[in-house]
């Protein structure tokens, strides 16, 4: 599969018998359709994300240039996964194919879901850095 960031192949890495897409370039992270949602499920079982309401359509205009999906190429639409009005987290979502999370962006996004849930969930958080190296932070 080659990055819709930086055009360089990227390599298929699985942790915790968890598969993902990663470049080792730009440090952006591939998760096929679903693969999100079994992501938190399999750390957090019962948990479970609604997907059709966590990423919304931005209401304006967003700088990042647009981008095609590795899988189809077609281009990919910008939504709000999180943050405020003032500091949005915009990745790059394929209804068909799956998401798009630039350097960091899956760790932000993670924190606040976390943030949001009424159990410990300190596992996800664990998972993520580990995985892909992130710098370890205080839940």
């Amino acid at each position: 599969m080659i990055c819709p960031v930086c055009k360089t192949a990227m390599i298929v890495t699985e942790y915790k018998d968890i598969e993902v897409d990663y470049c080792c370039d730009c440090a952006g992270i591939w998760f096929d359709s679903g693969e999100l949602s079994l992501l938190f499920e399999k750390l957090e079982p019962g948990f479970k994300i609604d997907m059709a309401n966590l990423f919304k359509k931005p209401s304006g205009q967003i700088p990042e240039l647009p981008r095609k999906c590795p899988i189809c190429r077609k281009k990919m639409e910008k939504v709000i996964a999180a943050g405020d009005n003032h500091h949005p987290i915009v990745i790059d979502s394929c209804a068909e194919d799956g998401l798009w999370f630039d350097k960091g962006e899956l760790e932000n996004i993670t924190r606040i879901i976390v943030k949001a849930m009424p159990q410990d969930t300190g596992k996800i958080i664990s998972y993520i850095q580990d995985a892909f190296s992130f710098e370890k932070k205080d839940n």
